[in-house]
């Protein structure tokens, strides 16, 4: 049996054991997931809890308005998230001329997902958890010519809608349709 042979039926028997992402479903708010690593904040004197999410040089694939700082969401760009559900890409670009300093609390960025409720609102269906520590609010910084990828869930549920992020409810990415539980508009997340 040559090499290649071995390799392909090798790869194949790897593959098939590897275990399929599954559907997000939950009937709570989830917790805000997108952590941003940059340079250290100098201004920040008692230390913060930091990511090794590093900024992304921009290259001509990557989306996003000359000028501006972008939150782009990626839905058919399918990623694990948490491992093991459907997530898909979510990108926070810095086409600007200058570095961007972004508000953090232990290195979170405070973007969130919203969806349009039964009654066209958008409403939020994450959450940003309260610090009780000062330590942990911080800044990290996107350098010019530089983005962060994030892996967000793609959310499975009864109720078909139109889904987007935003920053700090200041600035809001692409919308996009999706299905969510209706409980995730009121209900917060019970674990950690």
């Amino acid at each position: 049996m040559c090499i290649k042979s071995f390799l392909a039926i090798f790869m194949l028997a790897v593959c098939s054991h590897a275990k399929a992402l599954i559907p997000f479903e939950t009937e709570t708010m989830i917790r805000g997931y997108c952590y941003a690593g940059s340079r250290e904040d100098d201004k920040a004197f008692f230390g913060y809890a930091s990511s090794s999410n590093a900024p992304k040089k921009i290259t001509e694939e990557i989306p996003g308005p000359d000028g501006e700082i972008a939150l782009i969401a990626l839905p058919a760009d399918e990623v694990p998230f948490g491992k093991q559900y459907h997530g898909f890409r979510l990108l926070l670009v810095n086409r600007t001329a200058k570095e961007v300093s972004f508000a953090a609390s232990d290195s979170r960025l405070y973007i969130t997902c919203e969806a349009r409720n039964q009654d066209g609102e958008w409403k939020p269906i994450e959450y940003l958890p309260s610090s009780f520590c000062g330590n942990s609010r911080h800044s990290v910084y996107l350098p010019n010519g530089y983005y962060w990828e994030f892996s967000a869930p793609v959310y499975s549920g009864s109720f078909k809608t139109k889904l987007r992020y935003t920053h700090g409810g200041n600035s809001y990415s692409n919308e996009f349709d999706g299905s969510i539980n209706p409980a995730q508009f009121k209900e917060l997340e019970t674990r950690r």
